[in-house]
């Protein structure tokens, strides 16, 4: 059972490592999509309960109004106008909110979006160096204690041969 586990697993790990291998990354394409498509309206969300008071509840029915209208409109988070978001408060009995639409466009934003998530495991990019470094240092660590072993393993297959070589000249005479 454990062996085929762990042909599945190495197996698993060797496909992750053909795909990153061959990987290209399209960082303008991504950023594009990562702003089209309202990945971001949570973070709005959070914005109208520290700015106004809300519950989370009321801010997301607030905000997923605003995006129907949006996209009624033919708005994107980029393009969106703030006074959607007035129309959407204003409709479910929320309070006015005082947002322009540069600042309303800047909360929609994916890179402000990734900036503002700063936590450890984050996807803040500070705190995605800062794993990553941590990760490579656990690596190298690994890759240390698995070249030790490897050592161990020589030694003591030299030192077992070595001997068996004595006891079968000690069997021979």
């Amino acid at each position: 059972m454990f062996g085929r586990f762990a042909e599945v697993t190495y197996g698993s790990i060797r496909l992750m490592e053909e795909t990153l291998r061959t990987l290209t990354v399209h960082r303008e394409r991504m950023e594009r999509a990562a702003s089209a498509f309202w990945s971001t309206t949570s973070h709005l969300a959070d914005e109208l309960v520290r700015r106004c008071g809300l519950s989370f509840r009321a801010a997301h029915q607030i905000v997923g109004s605003c995006v129907r209208k949006a996209i009624d409109a033919r708005q994107t988070p980029a393009t969106l106008e703030a006074r959607l978001l007035r129309e959407a408060a204003a409709e479910l009995s929320g309070p006015v909110i005082e947002l322009d639409d540069e600042s309303l466009r800047r909360l929609l934003d994916a890179r402000n979006f990734i900036n503002t998530r700063v936590s450890e495991g984050s996807v803040a990019p500070v705190e995605v160096r800062r794993h990553a470094t941590d990760v490579r240092e656990r690596l190298n660590q690994h890759r240390a204690g698995l070249a030790e072993r490897r050592n161990l393993v020589t030694s003591a297959l030299s030192t077992l041969l070595a001997r068996a070589e004595e006891l079968a000249a000690d069997t021979a005479q």
